[in-house]
């Protein structure tokens, strides 16, 4: 698969069978939509707007709430694709509470020991570094990859440095990250900071 992270909160991510845009903003050619920004973005792709599991041409999608700070819900997501599992904390701003039922199996759907890549919202009014690094340490994920942020912002850029300093392994900074379960960092190796440019 290949990810591309197009700004703000806006992930692309190309498999072998679908072409899927987490919070398109504007009208797409993906084959999956999850939560667009507006209704025009869809187009004739398959839109992903509730809470619920699915699956299109083998690709694997949960989506969850969680209760932000002013207590509004918001959707995080975890993707199974190509056997490679992806979390999306979205536009997470604090401890994760999930809302969508009572039990804990809901939070089990979204965090367990087989987390590959962690995508975390680290910008200012999402999560702060402590917070970033407590959920990077809680998740155990192989890659991490950072959103929601401006390096043309002071205050962005020193947490994106902070953040980024937490980790011993950083790769280069890249447009388009590709990723297969073959080349995935093994269970004993270090936590990898992904440094994508935004694209767009």
């Amino acid at each position: 698969m290949q990810i591309t992270w197009e700004g703000k909160d806006i992930i692309k991510i190309v498999s072998e069978k679908n072409t899927i845009l987490i919070n398109a903003d504007k009208k797409t050619d993906a084959t999956v939509v999850l939560c667009p920004e507006n209704k025009d973005a869809i187009g004739s792709a398959f839109s992903i707007t509730n809470p619920g599991e699915y699956e299109v041409n083998d690709d694997f999608f949960y989506v969850d709430l969680f209760a932000n700070k002013e207590n509004k819900k918001s959707a995080i997501f975890r993707l199974n694709i190509e056997d490679i599992n992806i979390v999306d904390l979205n536009k997470v701003d604090g401890k994760l509470d999930l809302t969508t039922n009572e039990s804990d199996s809901s939070y089990d759907n979204i965090i367990d020991n087989k987390l590959d890549v962690l995508i975390l919202p680290i910008g200012e009014g999402f999560l702060d570094v402590k917070d970033a690094i407590a959920m990077k340490n809680e998740f155990s994920p192989k890659l991490v990859l950072a959103i929601n942020y401006d390096l043309n912002s002071e205050k962005d850029q020193k947490r994106f440095n902070d953040f980024k300093s937490s980790f011993n392994a950083v790769s280069e900074s890249q447009d388009k990250f590709k990723l297969t379960k073959k080349n995935l960092p093994g269970q004993d190796d270090e936590v990898i900071l992904v440094v994508l440019n935004k694209t767009k």
